[in-house]
């Protein structure tokens, strides 16, 4: 998935970490600073990856 911006490019759905916990969202790809950043969380945070990969994979069928 591509954004309109050329130097960018959109992951798909995948379990992330943070400060608040696991989450189901996608990261963004700056092609000028070579690193991945957070562009969406498309879930509520869990405390555990598990819960987490359980929401992914429902969202995935």
């Amino acid at each position: 998935m591509y954004n309109n911006n050329q130097d960018e490019e959109i992951t798909g759905l995948q379990v992330l970490e943070s400060f608040a916990g696991y989450f189901v969202g996608r990261l963004v790809f700056d092609k000028e600073d070579k690193v991945y950043y957070p562009y969406t969380r498309e879930s509520i945070y869990f405390k555990k990856r598990e819960e987490a990969e359980k929401m992914l994979n429902s969202m995935n069928q």
